[in-house]
């Protein structure tokens, strides 16, 4: 990437949730390497959305704990400002960026007037062509799962973990897709069962890291495009019941099987 950026005579794009994750040593190094950036954009969406995708993409790759213990250790991870936190504190991201160039932001409703809005809000600060009428096809588009079939796979990881130590990661892997692409995505968009939210017993902590965040975005960006005071507000509930023992218990002998009755190389 490095010698397309310098080879490249006009101005040049570059895009990755990884470039937020960046320390300010980090930071530096990244703009050294690339010979400088002119303008950074950022695009924020509330933590009431974030940390539940977050909780559900860790389970995808093999993540064993509950929704509840992913958040204390968020918790941990902020109060020490290190881990998984520095990926989603947005106002820390966009202030060590401000130190090294203007920053825009955009914010990502929690509901948009339309799906081609982020983008065209992007494109409109970075000033891409309009391309409104591009039909993009959306369906091998992330499916999101339900908290009932996110328990199942949590169980699975469990007890791949348990009774599968040895098998290669690209084996488990594999078997995580199978089951996935198999049994959860097919009925996905049919069957929604318990939506993955922000448990309620936490709604007050993430309320004041949204706070804090949104402060620290405010003090920093030179722009922002979005509403950045709605950060702080969320009206689309609470996650308010857990797995009891009993329940626990029977996912891990659903898990139990299905690890056992798959044919591992």
């Amino acid at each position: 990437m490095l010698d397309e950026v310098g080879d490249h005579e006009g101005n040049v794009l570059i895009s990755s949730e990884a470039l937020s994750s960046l320390s300010r040593d980090g930071v530096a190094d990244f703009v050294d390497r690339i010979g400088g950036v002119d303008e950074v954009v950022v695009t924020v969406r509330s933590l009431f959305t974030t940390l539940p995708s977050a909780w559900q993409q860790y389970i995808k790759g093999g993540g064993e704990v509950s929704i509840a213990e992913f958040f204390d250790r968020l918790d941990k991870n902020r109060a020490a400002g290190s881990g998984m936190w520095r990926t989603y504190s947005y106002g820390n991201t966009v202030s060590i960026w401000s130190e090294f160039s203007s920053v825009k932001v955009v914010i990502i409703p929690e509901k948009t007037i339309s799906k081609n809005q982020l983008w065209e809000d992007f494109s409109g600060v970075v000033g891409l062509p309009d391309l409104s009428d591009v039909i993009i096809n959306d369906s091998r588009s992330n499916i999101s799962l339900n908290y009932e079939a996110a328990e199942i796979l949590r169980s699975i990881n469990v007890e791949i973990a348990r009774r599968k130590p040895d098998v290669a990661k690209e084996e488990v892997e594999r078997f995580r897709r199978n089951y996935l692409n198999r049994y959860v995505f097919p009925i996905a968009e049919r069957k929604r069962g318990t939506k993955i939210k922000v448990p309620e017993d936490y709604k007050y902590l993430v309320s004041e890291w949204n706070g804090q965040e949104k402060d620290l975005l405010l003090s920093s960006a030179d722009a922002v495009v979005g509403n950045a005071h709605g950060l702080d507000s969320y009206e689309g509930g609470y996650l308010s019941h857990f797995p009891n023992g009993n329940y626990s218990e029977f996912l891990s002998e659903i898990a139990c099987q299905i690890v056992g009755g798959y044919k591992w190389k």
